[in-house]
């Protein structure tokens, strides 16, 4: 199960998130983003990782990331772009196959889990990572309908944006090892 936590801000996070199980880390570089860090700050972030958790930096358009993508282990983007390490990001069914994971999120940042999935979804279990409103308390019901590849969790495990609680990212990691 690959279980991703988003908007990583500090060092002290990345730290939680290897002593805890995490698969990876990502750090935003969409500018608008309240989880915006900058390139210099970004980068730092991901040569501390190195080695000792995967890295996600994360974009809207490959333009965002074009100058540092190359520091991490995969691309998130929510316009497609075709890269060999890609994890695209959408709540609509993909035109293109080339990616490495798919992150349905159905609430496409408001927050809010729903757990209805479109039939096209279940065609991509085996690289599909789901998000959007994931909070301790209702990411076992993700499992309830679908085994997916993994999760992405940001603001379910947070105090305020980019605060992240290290006693939520730890009962996040819980309930998933409860269900898989």
């Amino acid at each position: 199960m690959f279980i991703k936590v988003c908007g990583i801000t500090t060092f002290e996070q990345i730290e939680w998130a290897i002593e805890l199980g995490y698969s990876a880390v990502g750090i935003v570089f969409h500018p608008k983003s309240k989880r915006y860090v900058g390139y210099t700050k970004g980068i730092k972030l991901a040569d501390y990782a190195k080695n000792k958790i995967l890295t996600v930096c994360v974009g809207i358009d490959f333009d965002e990331v074009k100058d540092v993508y190359d520091n991490f282990d995969y691309v998130q983007l929510y316009n497609y772009r075709e890269l060999d390490n890609l994890i695209y990001g959408t709540a609509d069914k993909p035109d293109n196959e080339k990616f490495k994971y798919l992150i349905f999120d159905r609430s496409m940042g408001k927050g809010v889990f729903e757990c209805d999935y479109p039939e096209w979804v279940y065609d991509y279990t085996d690289r599909l990572l789901v998000s959007g409103g994931l909070t301790p308390e209702n990411v076992g019901n993700v499992f309830e309908k679908i085994i997916p590849a993994g999760v992405d969790v940001s603001s379910g495990v947070e105090v305020d944006y980019g605060v992240k609680s290290f006693e939520k990212m730890k009962l996040f990691i819980e309930k998933i090892k409860q269900h898989i």
